[in-house]
């Protein structure tokens, strides 16, 4: 059975009977054999991360974006996805992340998201508010219509005749979706609202929300106008702020077929880091949406004369792996997309070491297959180079992707990057440990036995070794 630090914060009782016989107990602690002491804590699926079937999750090395996996006797995987794959309960336990609303009287509710996000729609007008360590913002549409539960994750409103509004929750975010089949819509006017202690500004068509310290806690992307079948149109669309403080979309409408769509996202910023820069001329747009595989994209419209992308940066996956542990291999992961508008194929990847590309490019010229994970690397490779449990925690280590075209007008996309660290647990009795293993009992436990009420009291210990 496992407790969780807080339940150990309590003083263990050791009846007189045994008092005795404490110097010649041992102990061995295997967090992987652990159970933990409540449902919501339960153990992750290996085959969801690309694991064998013989591993097993340690529940004591969750950090917020990474699950670590025994693979084998003293050998690990940490896996990172960026965006986030636990979330606190009201115990302060990481438990998995879950996608699932439930509704709660006039209310549609997340709370299990990523990086302790919460959102809560409205259920009798357009509204809803995402929280985040304290600080939250509140979009409300005009009007007071009525919100409808879709699925697990999607409400709609129907704002007026031909117009309507969906909210979907993907990852930690809110995707907005609004569905035009008439060639005179409905008002589609709104407020943001920032919580105290934010501020709230709009620059190209994009709001930002910054703290009291200057940093960007909320974001939202670039509003962009699609046909039904998700392609992109290039009449542009703008956010406009007007006299009564509210904002509202602008385009010409008479440039587009019916229907259409109005598809912006808003949401907290990225748990990892991601940027385009490096490689070729041709940026990526919205690095960020490789976060998590939801079906927002980062996308490289590689055309033209210039034909080579630049390198979609990946970095910042807090992987709890220790300084001195060995580090194995490295496998990255990249869930490749396209518009089907012409060849192209990988160019470029690579890790990234202090900032820099290192290595082996493994980029090999290929077209990879799209709607999947290609995978790069694996449990045995370093890619050519030297890595220490240092260097793999640092934030400014991940890895790089670029493309070139070959012929057409291709469009690429990627969906999701991600990483797993494969290492060998470093053990020593005389020096802290950075994850499960058997040690000898006084090699590391300090004794204060008292006396109280019959019963002796062993109030010093370390957790982190013991489990």
């Amino acid at each position: 059975m496992m407790f969780s630090r807080a339940h150990f914060q309590k003083i263990l009782y050791v009846s007189g009977a045994l008092s005795f016989a404490i110097p010649f107990l041992s102990i061995a602690g295997n967090a992987s054999e652990l159970s933990p002491t409540y449902p919501s804590a339960s153990v992750l699926n290996p085959a969801d991360f690309h694991m064998p079937e013989t591993a097993r999750e340690v529940i004591t090395k969750r950090t917020e974006r990474s699950a670590t996996f025994e693979v084998s006797p003293g050998k690990y995987a940490s896996v990172s996805a960026s965006d986030g794959i636990f979330t606190r309960d009201i115990y302060g336990q990481l438990i998995p992340t879950e996608q699932t609303g439930r509704k709660e009287g006039d209310t549609f509710v997340f709370d299990r998201l990523s990086n302790n996000v919460r959102i809560r729609f409205d259920l009798l007008r357009p509204r809803y508010t995402v929280w985040q360590d304290g600080y939250s913002f509140t979009v409300s549409f005009a009007g007071n219509a009525k919100g409808v539960i879709e699925n697990d994750t999607t409400i709609a409103y129907q704002l007026g005749e031909g117009t309507i509004l969906r909210w979907n929750v993907t990852g930690n975010s809110v995707q907005k979706n609004i569905h035009v089949s008439t060639a005179h819509p409905a008002d589609l006017s709104f407020r943001i609202v920032p919580s105290n202690g934010l501020t709230a500004s709009l620059a190209d068509d994009v709001f930002t929300f910054v703290d009291p310290n200057g940093e960007q806690v909320f974001s939202t992307e670039k509003p962009f106008l699609t046909d039904t079948e998700k392609t992109l149109l290039p009449t542009p669309v703008h956010i406009v702020q007007q006299v009564n403080g509210s904002y509202t979309y602008v385009y010409n409408a008479a440039e587009l077929s019916l229907p259409y769509i109005i598809d912006p996202t808003s949401g907290p910023l990225s748990g990892g880091t991601f940027s385009s820069g490096g490689g070729g001329t041709i940026a990526w747009s919205n690095p960020s949406n490789a976060a998590s595989q939801n079906g927002t994209y980062a996308s490289a419209a590689v055309t033209g004369a210039d034909r080579l992308s630049q390198l979609l940066n990946a970095t910042n996956f807090s992987f709890p792996i220790a300084s001195n542990d060995t580090i194995d291999g490295v496998m990255a992961e990249i869930y490749w997309s396209d518009n089907n508008g012409g060849a192209w194929s990988e160019d470029t990847i690579m890790l990234i070491k202090n900032g820099s590309t290192t290595g082996t490019d493994k980029g090999i010229g290929a077209t990879p297959s799209i709607n999947t994970y290609t995978t790069y690397g694996g449990a045995a490779d370093l890619w050519g180079a030297t890595l220490g449990g240092g260097d793999v925690n640092a934030s400014n280590f991940g890895f790089a992707a670029g493309v070139s075209q070959e012929f057409g007008t291709p469009i690429v996309r990627i969906d999701h990057m991600r990483m797993t660290v494969y290492y060998t647990l470093f053990v020593d009795a005389d020096a802290n440990v950075s994850g499960p293993t058997a040690v000898p009992f006084f090699s590391w436990w300090s004794l204060s036995l008292l006396f109280i009420g019959g019963a002796f009291i062993l109030s010093r210990y370390d957790l982190e070794r013991l489990f």
